[in-house]
């Protein structure tokens, strides 16, 4: 039965409402879309897995806030062996008990076969995960990503089989515009804007080499950028180094105010 409500003003305005909830805040919200997109090697992975560590362990990430809960990373992009070398010792220390990864083939949503379906939804059901991270959006559907009854049909779909979970879709940017081009690179991904203005949370992982003041190495590889936000502030961009492994990243501004407030804390 479809939720339909009915207030006048007067009682909207003395509804008294729970704060928003979320599995990592600002980034993604209880329950909800999250679309992100990057380029190729900007660190899209890596990404996945830092936060299903916080998550999992229910630690902050660079200073965010984080409820602890299970992870579903469905992962579509890269073959299992890839993805073992770069998320077992010596690169990650602990892997978590609390993270499960699914390897697939390409889904072809909402045409999905009815053994997939009730697997997924199994899994569901025994994991319960807060958070389950689609890698990658491309590789979710066959239907072309231009256009918006696909974003609807894809996103409705996973709302069905994984209930109750936000469920982030990590996903690529479309092909370099022409350099004398004027564009939005916050709204430079493959598909339609629906893909965006339907999420909760919007996300761009862009590239980025800049070198600090008096410094040799690079500053950051990535930022972190919060473009869009349907449930609270957007958080100004975040700036990522990704080491040298290819899978850990590190904070430079957490790292800087780490420092700033021990050297107050010692004072």
């Amino acid at each position: 039965m479809s939720k339909f409500v009915v207030k006048t003003w007067k009682e909207l305005a003395a509804t008294k409402y729970e704060k928003q909830p979320f599995v990592l805040e600002p980034y993604i919200p209880s329950e909800s879309i999250v679309f992100c997109f990057g380029n190729k090697s900007t660190g899209k992975s890596p990404t996945v897995w830092s936060w299903a560590q916080a998550i999992a362990a229910g630690k902050p990430w660079f200073g965010l806030p984080v409820e602890r809960g299970n992870v579903l990373i469905v992962e579509m992009d890269q073959p299992e062996q890839s993805v073992a070398e770069r998320v077992t010792p010596p690169k990650v220390e602990h892997p978590s008990d609390g993270v499960w990864f699914v390897f697939s083939s390409p889904l072809s949503i909402p045409n999905v076969q009815p053994e997939v379906v009730l697997k997924l939804r199994e899994l569901h059901r025994q994991i319960r995960p807060s958070v389950v991270f689609m890698n990658t959006l491309r590789q979710c559907t066959t239907l072309p990503l231009e256009d918006g009854t696909t974003t609807r049909l894809v996103y409705g779909w996973v709302r069905d089989i994984f209930p109750g979970s936000a469920v982030v879709f990590m996903s690529h940017p479309k092909k370099e515009p022409p350099a004398n081009l004027k564009v939005n690179l916050d709204e430079m991904f493959a598909g339609n804007n629906a893909w965006r203005n339907d999420a909760q949370t919007c996300l761009h992982l862009q590239p980025r080499k800049e070198r600090k003041r008096g410094q040799s190495g690079l500053y950051s590889t990535a930022i972190l950028r919060h473009t869009g936000s349907q449930v609270s502030p957007l958080y100004r961009p975040l700036p990522l180094l990704l080491h040298e492994d290819g899978t850990n990243w590190s904070c430079p501004l957490y790292d800087e105010l780490a420092v700033v407030q021990g050297i107050y804390e010692n004072a």
